[in-house]
């Protein structure tokens, strides 16, 4: 009664082939009653990247809350990378996981300031195409009265 969904994509000269499955069956699982009361199905994605013909995979497992067609759980997975995607960013960027602010509002607004300059770090346009992050930050802080117009212009 499972289900299987995949997707292919070409991508930075590379082939990626997600595999997705699911299975709503989880009647034989004995603690579901318990521990996992609002579990709905069990998720699996095999990740397949072909890069100049050498293959890697990652394969992923999930518990479901929800019971819905597979594309949604193929988006659920996909939109889950783009978080984790941002929070990589994030620390990368600006080191966030060493942020030791004690004051939650505080932690908080950082953490918005910081998406804020990620934001305008990604749309803004640079002579030199391909810069890092650090290295746009570092552009724009010695030529800010170039950037301010494509900031609030």
């Amino acid at each position: 009664k499972g289900q299987h969904y995949q997707t292919v994509e070409k991508a930075r000269s590379q082939i990626e082939t997600r595999d997705y499955w699911v299975s709503y069956d989880v009647n034989w699982l004995s603690e579901r009653h318990t521990k996992w009361q609002k579990l709905r199905g069990i998720g699996m994605t095999k990740n397949t990247i072909d890069k100049d013909g050498v293959l890697t995979a990652e394969v992923r497992y999930f518990i479901i809350s929800f019971k819905k067609d597979i594309e949604t759980f193929a988006r659920c997975v996909r939109g889950h990378w783009s978080v984790e995607s941002m929070h990589w960013l994030l620390d990368v960027v600006y080191r966030e996981d060493h942020n030791q602010t004690l004051d939650k509002r505080a932690a908080f607004n950082l953490n918005a300031i910081r998406k804020l300059c990620l934001y305008f770090l990604k749309v803004i346009q640079f002579p030199k195409k391909d810069l890092s992050y650090r290295r746009k930050q570092g552009y724009i802080s010695v030529h800010l009265d170039n950037y301010l117009p494509q900031l609030f212009g």
